[in-house]
């Protein structure tokens, strides 16, 4: 398959645990479908594998725009080296 992720285990455990930190803390415009997308990243990770947890991220920080703070910046800034 041209252009497949492949994250560590120990990339992958990161992200869930970013994506913990969207769904418990999140605000701002869009928040509520930052968390959905977040709440789904396991699952999609499991249907689809790093590509669809790739997804997911993509996702997740399209709608965490307006997530303003320093947890908001640090956790953006993480994902996006995951992209």
């Amino acid at each position: 398959m041209k252009n497949r992720i492949i994250y560590t285990h120990t990339e992958r455990e990161r992200i869930f645990d970013l994506m913990e930190v969207v769904m418990f803390n999140a605000s701002g415009g869009f928040a509520e479908q930052a968390k959905y997308y977040a709440k789904h990243s396991i699952l999609s990770h499991y249907e689809y594998g790093d590509n669809g947890l790739k997804t997911q991220i993509a996702y997740v920080l399209t709608n965490l725009q307006h997530w303003r703070g320093d947890l908001a910046s640090k956790v953006k800034t993480e994902l996006k080296k995951f992209q």
